[in-house]
């Protein structure tokens, strides 16, 4: 009886040992799948970052209430079968410089008439993503005192920056003229103004 009894207590010791170390590598492969993704996830992440700000064609610099607008080079614009990209940032600090008060801000976009071209605007992200989101949708036509015609988008914002917080939005600009219309004289002269404006003013 006690030899059964003494048996018996040697294969519960041998089943818990065994769940244990069992349990231990489940617990185990499971940790190394979780660490293997979460730095798939942050690599991505990095890389994803570091191409967005790889080229940066213009830096605007937020500090108080203003009105700041520039233009891309329209020369740069022909039928292609590659988009055109452009990048700028909006930041609320340069340098050692950080606005002391909170500010937002909006963007306004401007272009001519004179190209059948379409224009998407990304916001800290990677226009080439497939989840990624175009900020404009559409647009509606104006005649400025002079005559002359533009395509005026929606005004994006308004988007805030803390003066608590070194903030920077990257914006990716993207410009498609499809190659098909280098076969059409009627562009071969013309040219596209775009021009973006930042309007800033203080959060009370």
């Amino acid at each position: 009886m006690n030899k059964l009894r003494v048996r018996a207590i040697k294969n519960i010791s041998f089943y818990e040992e065994k769940k244990k170390t069992l349990l231990f590598f489940l617990s185990l492969i499971l940790l190394i799948f979780i660490s293997y993704f979460l730095l798939k996830y942050s690599f991505a992440k990095y890389r994803s970052q570091a191409k967005l700000n790889a080229s940066i064609d213009r830096a605007i610099y937020i500090f108080e209430t203003q009105e700041m607008t520039f233009n891309l080079d329209p020369n740069k614009i022909i039928p292609s079968d590659s988009p055109y990209v452009y990048n700028f940032t909006i930041s609320n600090f340069k340098d050692e410089n950080t606005c002391d008060v909170d500010i937002e801000y909006t963007l306004k976009i401007r272009s001519t008439t004179n190209l059948p071209i379409t224009i998407k605007l990304y916001k800290n992200e990677n226009y080439t993503n497939n989840n990624s989101t175009n900020l404009i949708s559409s647009f509606s036509t104006s005649q400025d005192e002079d005559g002359a015609w533009y395509r005026i988008y929606p005004t994006l914002g308004p988007y805030q920056f803390l003066y608590t917080t070194r903030t920077t939005d990257t914006y990716t600009l993207v410009v498609n003229f499809p190659k098909e219309y280098s076969r059409n004289t009627l562009y071969s002269d013309s040219i596209e103004d775009i021009e973006v404006t930042v309007n800033s003013k203080q959060i009370i």
